[in-house]
């Protein structure tokens, strides 16, 4: 306490000398000037005739230096005044004025010269203060037993996620995409700096933990808060302030968890861009932190593409980029601890890989399909039931019919009718409802859901449950 004490009277006389110097510096500035007006006034007739009988500003300056032994200060402030103002002055307001600015000038100086005045001039003040502000308090203070509860202090509201190729990251409101109709041109959303585009979205609660798996195959954690939620169409900020993220690695998928303690039955299955898929028990990423830690131990130039939590006694469907798809059964996914290697869920054909993973609950209804999208701005939805169920590591099945206007295909998730599809390209987002996409079988291309730019494209798609 005494250390404490020291410091604020080290911090108050600091702060009463820079104080009182800076007074005494105005009140000699004033008084200068005080001076050079008893001056003028003292022989006012011939100062006003220095004035008129000089042919400009600088030669009246000079008349008035020359016969008056005036400084630069105090002749530029009498040449200021107009020579109505100059007669007017009294000089008994000048007297006063200088004798309170010399007085106040030897004040300061004491002040500044003894240690003694200097602690007197701060003991007075915080008197002044004590006596100004003497009124009872007005809060109260008292002892509770009650815990408070953190998690209610945070902002109850979706966030739309956003995260690029540079690792930008945004977390503006859901409620800042407006509903618009298929074949719109949609509104700006987040803005890339030139060469990014964004690479992963996902829709949280701003109380909720979020996972961040990258391409690297680790995981971060944090909470959807911590994000900065700027306006739709901001840059962000760098996640790397906030996660302990290489610099090369990318983010993949964003999984939120609302709490830990509710995970139990519940699993994680990540799916690679070479076809391997792994499951483990979420739990086991309750102590991811934000420094990060692995998450599948697959091979070294394999990359993490997908994410999703699930009960366990469902079905998953893999995509590939040449609309290759696989449709089997969870249970044939063997739960391992992380990290572990993860078993074959697709063979692939060379150059195709896995582009995106759809869980299939063992409950889903009949109105539920899935929902592809392809780069090009065409998707479709289709029943379940079109996909036949296979073993797991097979060839899979054409799922949607490619070709140079749709581009290859980039996003897939089970959908229903009453859900709104967020639909994100390099520079522009448009939200549908996923009912107002038809309906089509395994061969077909699908409908135009998005007008392109000629050199945009989609890169992805985010589903809000209706």
């Amino acid at each position: 306490m005494k250390e404490i004490l020291n410091s604020f009277i080290d911090f108050r006389r600091d702060v009463v000398r820079r104080r009182t110097d800076h007074r005494l510096a105005v009140a000699r500035k004033r008084a200068h000037i005080l001076e050079g007006y008893r001056a003028a006034l003292a022989d006012i007739e011939r100062t006003i005739a220095l004035i008129r009988a000089a042919a400009d500003t600088e030669a009246a300056a000079k008349a008035l230096q020359r016969e008056l032994a005036l400084s630069d200060e105090q002749t530029d402030a009498i040449l200021k005044m107009r020579l109505s103002q100059l007669t007017a002055l009294e000089g008994d307001k000048i007297d006063t004025e200088y004798q309170e600015k010399m007085e106040a000038i030897a004040e300061y100086e004491k002040i500044l010269g003894s240690h003694d005045l200097l602690d007197e001039t701060i003991v007075r003040e915080m008197r002044e203060v004590a006596e100004r502000y003497a009124d009872e308090r007005r809060t109260l203070l008292a002892e509770s037993d009650g815990e408070i509860d953190v998690e209610g202090l945070i902002p109850d509201h979706d966030l739309m996620v956003t995260i690029t190729q540079r690792g930008y990251v945004n977390a503006p409101r859901a409620t800042d995409f407006r509903s618009q109709g298929r074949g719109g041109k949609g509104v700006i959303g987040q803005r890339t700096k030139e060469d990014d585009y964004l690479c992963c979205t996902a829709l949280a609660n701003a109380r909720d933990h979020l996972l961040v798996f990258t391409d690297r195959r680790r995981v971060f954690r944090t909470q959807g808060y911590r994000l900065p939620s700027l306006r739709r169409d901001a840059t962000g900020k760098n996640v790397r302030t906030i996660l302990a993220i290489d610099q090369e690695e990318l983010v993949r998928s964003i999984l939120p968890v609302s709490s830990f303690d509710d995970v139990e039955g519940l699993h994680c299955v990540m799916a690679t861009a070479n076809g391997i898929v792994n499951m483990n028990r979420l739990a086991d990423y309750a102590n991811v932190h934000a420094n990060g830690i692995n998450a599948i131990n697959a091979d070294e130039d394999d990359r993490l593409i997908d994410v999703a939590s699930v009960a366990g006694d469902g079905e998953m469907i893999l995509a590939t980029r040449f609309g290759k798809t696989i449709r089997f059964a969870q249970d044939e996914i063997r739960l391992t601890r992380r990290p572990s290697r993860g078993v074959i869920g697709i063979r692939l054909d060379d150059g195709d890989e896995v582009v995106g993973m759809a869980a299939v609950p063992s409950d889903i209804t009949l109105d539920k399909k899935l929902l592809m999208v392809t780069e090009g701005g065409y998707g479709k939805r289709v029943s379940i039931v079109d996909f036949p169920l296979q073993g797991r590591a097979g060839k899979g099945v054409l799922g949607i019919k490619l070709d140079r206007d749709s581009g290859l295909l980039v996003s897939v998730g089970i959908v229903s009718e009453q859900d709104e599809i967020i639909i994100i390209t390099d520079q522009k987002v448009i939200r549908l409802l996923a009912g107002e996409i038809n309906t089509y079988g395994r061969y077909a291309r699908g409908v135009r859901l998005m007008q392109l730019d000629e050199d945009d494209h989609i890169f992805a798609v985010v589903r809000i449950c209706g």
